[in-house]
């Protein structure tokens, strides 16, 4: 067991308060996004898909939390006040993803062959931030006796770290992968739903939580999709 004590607010100066997982945001976005930059030549062009590919990402999230926890909000104007925390992150992934698809349509760019260098940086800044989701101390596990736990009210399992580890993982196996955009979402569903085994969630349906049942759609699809493109591409090569 670790004895653990939360950094929700990294510094203050006066009234204002920087906030830890703000923060590691802040960092994962900067640093995924430059690393990133360096695969491409136009970088005005990349740096606007980053920018409203963020917005659709913080958009989706913030959408994606409200849907599901929309019990939590007591008016209105409690939807934007995403400094208080309330992002999930697959509602941003989908966010990201829809926004950056418009804006190459747009460009008359093939999304899957220009995101395919982005993604395996979309995997770090995951990783990245759910460091922030921990030393703020946000979707913590159930109860746990191993010796990694983390004791801040009691010993519980520290997914924010498995998911962390889950999205470094992944990012080193993209950045060997060609086909980056379906094998994202393949691993980080499988990951996200295995973990999502050992989160506390308050309620759950058939033993699952509404994520899993949401990622159970998501794996399968995506496994058809797979499916579907290499029945599809070994098809050409015996036609050709």
């Amino acid at each position: 067991m670790i004895n653990f004590t939360p950094i929700p607010i990294l510094f203050q100066l006066g009234p204002l308060k920087v906030f830890t997982h703000g923060t590691l945001i802040a960092i994962a976005f900067l640093l995924s996004s430059f690393l990133a930059s360096k695969h491409f030549k136009n970088k005005d062009q990349f740096w606007n898909l980053i920018f409203f590919s963020f917005l659709g990402a913080i958009i989706g999230a913030r959408l994606f939390y409200i849907i599901f926890y929309y019990q939590q909000f007591t008016s209105f104007l409690d939807i934007f006040k995403i400094w208080e925390g309330g992002l999930i992150s697959y509602g941003g992934i989908f966010g990201g993803f829809i926004t950056a698809y418009l804006y190459l349509k747009h460009k008359k760019l093939n999304f899957i062959k220009y995101t395919r260098r982005i993604i395996p940086y979309i995997a770090l800044g995951l990783a990245i931030g759910r460091i922030g989701c921990f030393l703020n101390w946000d979707d913590y596990g159930i109860a746990s006796n191993l010796p990694w736990a983390i004791n801040v009210d009691f010993p519980r399992h520290p997914t924010q770290l498995y998911h962390s580890l889950a999205n470094f993982i992944t990012f080193f196996i993209l950045r060997k992968s060609k086909n980056t955009l379906f094998l994202f979402i393949l691993l980080y569903s499988i990951f996200r739903f295995i973990i999502d085994f050992f989160r506390d969630y308050s309620s759950k349906l058939f033993f699952l939580s509404h994520s899993q049942w949401l990622l159970i759609i998501i794996i399968i699809t995506t496994l058809l999709i797979l499916k579907f493109k290499k029945k599809n591409n070994i098809s050409t090569k015996k036609e050709v």
